[in-house]
Protein backbone atom coordinates (compact mmCIF):
# COMPACT_ATOMS: atom_id res chain seq x y z
CA UNK A 1 0.00 0.00 0.00
CA UNK A 2 1.09 3.64 -1.00
CA UNK A 3 1.77 5.94 2.23
CA UNK A 4 -1.27 8.61 2.11
CA UNK A 5 0.01 12.39 0.96
CA UNK A 6 -0.06 14.47 4.40
CA UNK A 7 -0.44 17.79 5.22
CA UNK A 8 -0.31 19.00 8.37
CA UNK A 9 -3.58 17.61 9.79
CA UNK A 10 -2.04 13.96 9.92
CA UNK A 11 0.85 15.91 12.15
CA UNK A 12 -1.60 17.53 14.38
CA UNK A 13 -3.92 14.34 14.71
CA UNK A 14 -0.79 12.63 16.04
CA UNK A 15 0.39 15.84 17.93
CA UNK A 16 -3.12 15.94 19.46
CA UNK A 17 -3.11 12.01 20.39
CA UNK A 18 0.16 12.57 22.16
CA UNK A 19 -1.23 15.69 23.74
CA UNK A 20 -4.04 13.83 25.00
CA UNK A 21 -1.62 11.14 26.70
CA UNK A 22 -2.81 8.24 24.14
CA UNK A 23 0.89 7.26 24.07
CA UNK A 24 1.36 4.58 21.40
CA UNK A 25 -2.22 3.96 19.73
CA UNK A 26 -1.34 6.16 16.88
CA UNK A 27 -1.30 4.84 13.63
CA UNK A 28 2.40 5.44 12.93
CA UNK A 29 2.75 7.83 10.28
CA UNK A 30 4.21 7.03 6.94
CA UNK A 31 7.35 7.28 6.17
CA UNK A 32 9.02 10.13 4.01
CA UNK A 33 5.67 12.27 4.02
CA UNK A 34 4.82 14.49 1.29
CA UNK A 35 2.72 17.64 0.82
CA UNK A 36 -0.69 17.44 -0.72
CA UNK A 37 -0.73 21.08 -1.23
CA UNK A 38 1.24 23.92 -1.13
CA UNK A 39 2.37 25.31 2.35
CA UNK A 40 -0.19 28.21 2.10
CA UNK A 41 -3.30 26.57 1.04
CA UNK A 42 -4.73 25.75 4.03
CA UNK A 43 -4.70 29.26 5.55
CA UNK A 44 -7.46 30.16 3.30
CA UNK A 45 -9.49 27.69 5.04
CA UNK A 46 -9.96 29.49 8.40
CA UNK A 47 -9.63 33.45 8.95
CA UNK A 48 -8.65 35.07 11.80
CA UNK A 49 -11.82 36.38 12.67
CA UNK A 50 -13.43 33.09 12.80
CA UNK A 51 -10.53 31.53 14.90
CA UNK A 52 -10.97 34.38 17.01
CA UNK A 53 -14.47 33.93 17.42
CA UNK A 54 -14.44 30.49 18.06
CA UNK A 55 -12.03 30.86 20.50
CA UNK A 56 -13.36 34.05 22.18
CA UNK A 57 -9.65 35.91 22.73
CA UNK A 58 -7.32 37.39 20.82
CA UNK A 59 -4.80 35.77 18.71
CA UNK A 60 -1.64 36.31 16.77
CA UNK A 61 -2.20 36.73 13.16
CA UNK A 62 -1.72 32.67 10.83
CA UNK A 63 1.52 31.25 10.03
CA UNK A 64 1.57 28.79 7.29
CA UNK A 65 3.72 25.34 9.00
CA UNK A 66 4.64 22.19 7.36
CA UNK A 67 2.62 19.95 5.18
CA UNK A 68 0.31 22.73 3.79
CA UNK A 69 -1.24 23.82 7.34
CA UNK A 70 -2.07 26.79 9.32
CA UNK A 71 -1.38 27.63 13.09
CA UNK A 72 -2.77 30.66 14.83
CA UNK A 73 -1.04 30.97 18.35
CA UNK A 74 -2.82 32.19 21.79
CA UNK A 75 -0.72 35.42 23.04
CA UNK A 76 1.85 34.55 25.74
CA UNK A 77 2.70 30.38 25.08
CA UNK A 78 -1.16 29.57 26.40
CA UNK A 79 -2.09 27.72 23.25
CA UNK A 80 -2.42 27.54 19.33
CA UNK A 81 -5.11 26.52 16.83
CA UNK A 82 -3.90 24.76 13.88
CA UNK A 83 -5.50 23.11 10.81
CA UNK A 84 -4.70 20.83 7.41
CA UNK A 85 -5.96 18.80 5.07
CA UNK A 86 -4.64 15.37 3.69
CA UNK A 87 -4.97 13.90 1.20
CA UNK A 88 -5.39 10.11 0.06
CA UNK A 89 -5.43 7.80 -2.56
CA UNK A 90 -8.79 6.68 -1.67
CA UNK A 91 -11.82 7.93 0.28
CA UNK A 92 -12.09 4.06 1.93
CA UNK A 93 -7.78 5.16 3.13
CA UNK A 94 -9.22 8.13 4.44
CA UNK A 95 -12.04 6.90 7.00
CA UNK A 96 -9.71 3.86 8.09
CA UNK A 97 -7.15 6.84 8.71
CA UNK A 98 -9.84 8.52 11.02
CA UNK A 99 -10.59 5.13 12.56
CA UNK A 100 -7.43 4.39 13.65
CA UNK A 101 -6.75 8.26 15.11
CA UNK A 102 -9.78 7.91 17.32
CA UNK A 103 -9.20 5.47 19.79
CA UNK A 104 -12.73 4.32 20.47
CA UNK A 105 -12.89 3.25 24.53
CA UNK A 106 -9.44 4.49 25.27
CA UNK A 107 -8.61 6.04 28.52
CA UNK A 108 -6.73 8.92 27.50
CA UNK A 109 -9.68 10.50 25.77
CA UNK A 110 -12.73 11.50 25.32
CA UNK A 111 -13.67 10.31 21.25
CA UNK A 112 -17.53 11.26 19.82
CA UNK A 113 -18.75 10.76 16.53
CA UNK A 114 -20.10 13.93 14.70
CA UNK A 115 -23.29 12.42 12.16
CA UNK A 116 -23.22 15.63 9.99
CA UNK A 117 -19.76 16.49 9.02
CA UNK A 118 -18.42 15.18 5.67
CA UNK A 119 -18.83 10.81 5.13
CA UNK A 120 -16.74 10.64 8.95
CA UNK A 121 -16.04 12.85 11.39
CA UNK A 122 -15.23 12.99 14.75
CA UNK A 123 -14.15 14.81 17.43
CA UNK A 124 -10.81 13.91 19.95
CA UNK A 125 -10.86 15.11 23.50
CA UNK A 126 -7.79 15.09 25.53
CA UNK A 127 -8.07 14.60 29.57
CA UNK A 128 -5.40 17.52 30.23
CA UNK A 129 -5.41 19.75 26.94
CA UNK A 130 -6.67 20.46 23.48
CA UNK A 131 -9.35 19.25 20.85
CA UNK A 132 -9.58 17.58 17.45
CA UNK A 133 -11.92 17.19 14.76
CA UNK A 134 -11.10 15.05 12.31
CA UNK A 135 -13.75 14.93 9.09
CA UNK A 136 -13.36 13.47 6.18
CA UNK A 137 -13.99 14.54 2.61
CA UNK A 138 -13.51 11.80 -0.24
CA UNK A 139 -10.41 11.31 0.09
CA UNK A 140 -9.59 14.35 1.89
CA UNK A 141 -9.14 14.45 5.64
CA UNK A 142 -9.83 18.13 7.52
CA UNK A 143 -7.86 18.19 10.97
CA UNK A 144 -8.71 21.23 13.30
CA UNK A 145 -6.93 21.10 16.52
CA UNK A 146 -7.36 23.38 19.59
CA UNK A 147 -3.71 22.63 21.97
CA UNK A 148 -5.68 24.80 24.35
CA UNK A 149 -6.85 24.21 28.14
CA UNK A 150 -10.17 25.61 27.39
CA UNK A 151 -11.06 23.37 24.65
CA UNK A 152 -11.30 20.73 26.87
CA UNK A 153 -14.34 21.99 28.52
CA UNK A 154 -15.49 23.77 25.17
CA UNK A 155 -15.11 20.97 22.25
CA UNK A 156 -17.66 23.26 20.40
CA UNK A 157 -15.01 25.31 19.80
CA UNK A 158 -13.17 23.02 17.28
CA UNK A 159 -16.31 21.76 15.51
CA UNK A 160 -17.45 25.16 14.97
CA UNK A 161 -14.10 26.28 12.97
CA UNK A 162 -14.28 22.47 11.32
CA UNK A 163 -17.48 23.30 10.26
CA UNK A 164 -16.03 26.91 9.11
CA UNK A 165 -13.23 25.20 7.06
CA UNK A 166 -15.15 22.45 5.73
CA UNK A 167 -17.11 25.27 3.76
CA UNK A 168 -14.34 26.34 1.95
CA UNK A 169 -12.91 22.62 1.03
Amino acid sequence: MNPPRRSAGACVTLACLAIAGCNGHAATPPPTPSPSFPATSSCRLLTHAEVQSALGIPIEPAKAIGFGGCLFSIPDGAGEVDFGVTAFKSASLAQEYVKQQAPVGSSCCKVSTIRDLGQLAVTITGKTEGTSVLAVFGSRVLTVNISWNAAITHPGMALTLAREAAGRL
